[in-house]
């Protein structure tokens, strides 16, 4: 099953954390992560689009809505992973991954 994996920087200890990991189940957005909903809270809201006053839903669009997330989270505290199946998860089983191993436009 494809999915995206949330990662959070840690700068002082040099990682990335997985935190959560969305899919696409049915028509709508499933999370695995150790605090679900304190990441659906964070994460499944609107997106503004470039068209003022339209945003992407992810209960209309899952699809779609994932697309934006991966595009905008890339920032210095969260970084959306590209699309990837489970069984090329670049993410290893413990969640943590080196800075210096990972780029969030190379996974």
């Amino acid at each position: 099953m494809a999915h995206i994996d949330i990662l959070v920087n840690d700068y002082p200890a040099a990682i990335q954390r997985r935190v959560a990991s969305l899919y696409i189940q049915g028509d709508r957005i499933e999370i695995e992560s150790e605090e679900p909903e304190v990441w659906r809270d964070r994460l499944l809201r609107p997106i503004p689009t470039e068209e003022p006053g339209v945003a992407t839903d992810p209960d209309d669009n899952p699809e779609a809505f994932l697309k934006a997330l991966i595009a905008r989270l890339q920032g210095s505290y969260l970084v959306a992973t590209d699309w990837h199946p489970r069984r090329a998860c670049p993410i290893p089983e413990s969640g943590v991954v080196p800075m210096d191993e990972l780029s969030s436009r190379s996974i």
